[in-house]
């Protein structure tokens, strides 16, 4: 059967395409598609397992947070259960997406383990919070949390 085996027409060329032959150009479009993509979203990672004694806790008001403005409250205890004061933290806000200009604060406070601070919500959707603790002896812990503005 003349032209059974054809997978496309080439008409700038007016020549038929081997059903290989556009096996390959489908292929050779679809890897650079995935490639492009890969581009186009920031890696993300769920909270990592901690290797510290530090327990940290967040608390969002208001509760749940919607577009605007908002209040942090990140609580931090040792391991025996005692407030953690005079730790300096800095807050990084991100959305889950690329493109978004990311948000920064500080906390202030530390009475009591807890500390608050300011955060500006600019847009709806999926947000990460890494929280970068600087304690009082100088060493460095971290957290992400993961929250949905409405």
């Amino acid at each position: 059967m003349p032209g059974a085996r054809q997978f496309f027409t080439a008409k700038a060329i007016g020549r038929p395409l081997s059903s290989f032959t556009g096996l390959r150009m489908f292929l050779a479009a679809l890897l650079a598609l995935s490639l492009g993509l890969m581009g186009c979203g920031r890696a993300q990672r769920a909270n990592p397992v901690t290797q510290d004694d530090y327990a940290v806790s967040l608390a969002i008001a208001p509760s749940p947070p919607v577009v605007g403005d908002g209040r942090l409250r990140i609580t931090i205890a040792d391991r025996q259960g005692r407030p953690v004061t005079d730790a300096r933290l800095q807050i990084e806000g991100n959305m889950s997406h690329a493109g978004m200009t990311p948000v920064f604060t500080q906390a202030a406070g530390g009475e009591g383990g807890a500390y608050s601070a300011a955060m500006k919500w600019t847009m709806a959707g999926d947000w990460y919070l890494d929280v970068r603790v600087t304690l009082p002896d100088g060493r460095i812990i971290g957290r992400r949390f993961e929250v949905s503005v409405r």
